[in-house]
């Protein structure tokens, strides 16, 4: 069964960890296809969501153009900021009874056809402000793949003879919530230590400094894909078993031959 858990953020595309050959950094196109092809092998699917959005993962070197946000700008008043952007995170599972082997794929992907921008707003500094939403949503991405991946209640979980995927893809979710809220609170912060980008030191130091030092901190999780393998608990001893010496005296009657 495959989610495509929308997370939303106010800013900000996330980073996957797809590398683009340093060849075609200057080429959008190509980069594209690339791109393509990545979220085709990890979604097993097309490009679109559900909702027949387009759906597009971003890659290390593939340049952020406004172009990518394609929606109209709304008309609203409380909504002043220059862009917007949809963030969907993929997680799907895939659990091999047989060995004991649970597959999962997280990822996150940009909505295209839901992100927007105010093309009098625009600039390079607003740029650069995205790029570090984008960068704090990989973060997260990272560090829910750490989360799954050292979870010791999902263990257990797997462990047991009767699980079943239904309460697998329950857990998972329940990490991605909590996930979702994290990053929010930090895009949160981060927006309002750097003034939406207007702030020019505190976004170099965002931009330079903490972002690059969390991405380096969970880079060991920048493989959307990974894998929990877990031995069968087996049957269980009937309670008052034990182990031990058994001794006992047999009594011959008179009539008996030993």
């Amino acid at each position: 069964m495959k989610q495509w858990l929308q997370l939303v953020l106010l800013r900000g595309i996330p980073l996957l960890e797809a590398t683009c050959p340093s060849s075609l950094m200057n080429t959008r196109g190509l980069c594209l296809v690339i791109t393509s092809l990545v979220i085709l092998v990890f979604s097993k699917s097309n490009l679109h969501a559900a909702e027949g959005d387009l759906i597009v993962p971003w890659c290390i070197g593939c340049p952020l153009e406004w172009g990518d946000f394609r929606k109209t700008a709304p008309e609203d008043e409380y909504l002043d900021y220059g862009a917007y952007v949809e963030t969907p995170i993929h997680c799907d599972s895939d659990w091999n009874e047989a060995t004991r082997t649970l597959q999962i794929t997280v990822h996150a992907a940009m909505n295209v056809d839901l992100s927007w921008n105010r093309p009098e707003q625009v600039s390079e500094a607003l740029k650069v402000h995205e790029r570090g939403h984008l960068d704090f949503a990989e973060v997260h991405a990272r560090q829910l793949r750490h989360r799954i991946s050292e979870s010791e209640e999902l263990k257990e979980l797997l462990r047991r003879c009767d699980v079943s995927k239904v309460e697998i893809d329950t857990l998972l979710d329940l990490f991605l919530d909590e996930e979702k809220v994290r990053l929010q609170a930090n895009h949160d912060a981060y927006d309002d230590q750097t003034e939406h980008g207007s702030e020019v030191v505190a976004q170099q130091q965002f931009t330079h400094v903490d972002i690059p030092e969390l991405l380096s901190v969970y880079s060991g999780h920048s493989d959307p894909v990974f894998s929990i393998t877990v031995a069968n608990e087996g049957a269980k001893p009937i309670p008052g078993d034990y182990e031990g010496t058994l001794t006992y005296t047999l009594q011959a009657g008179p009539n008996s031959t030993v």
